[in-house]
């Protein structure tokens, strides 16, 4: 397999924000429904096989994971700032019903979306690292000082 090399090019530095989080964290257990309105949390986990539905809003979090076939449903509106590390587990939907960049998430350390992630985003990650996983299919806008995207991804 070849690889292509990019030419380096002068990106102006992405701009960083102070995001202060909340003490409680948000833990949705396997196979559970829940619904969230904006605020400042403690870290967000959403188990195997659960459904999230955010309201439109500002939320805040200090991390924020998904395992496996997790679904986030996200009212347009819709921002999220990180201030520690995303992962976002296989096969899991981050969905929301309006336009590109309804739905903005901003990720202060590193992100990683993991195998066959749909996700309707602009996903910004401040001056760190990305990783979007084999299948991946983004609709919206990826930004990131470093940004490894393995086969068979779309960005659309």
């Amino acid at each position: 397999i070849a690889s292509t090399q990019l030419p380096s090019t002068v990106v102006p530095p992405i701009p960083s924000f102070e995001i202060v989080a909340g003490s409680t964290n948000i833990i949705v257990e396997p196979q559970q429904v829940r619904s969230l309105l904006g605020g400042q949390y403690g870290d967000f986990i959403a188990r195997a096989n659960t459904v999230v539905n955010f309201a439109a809003g500002d939320y805040y979090f200090r991390d924020f994971y998904t395992d496996s076939n997790a679904r986030l449903n996200f009212a347009p509106g819709s921002r999220v700032w990180i201030k520690g590390n995303l992962r976002i587990g296989n096969d899991n939907r981050l969905l929301q019903s309006g336009e590109v960049g309804d739905l903005f998430v901003y990720v202060a350390g590193n992100a990683s979306l993991e195998t066959n992630v749909e996700m309707h985003a602009v996903l910004v990650v401040s001056n760190n690292n990305l990783f979007v996983s084999v299948g991946s299919h983004i609709y919206g806008y990826l930004v990131a000082k470093s940004l490894n995207i393995q086969p068979n991804v779309i960005v659309e």
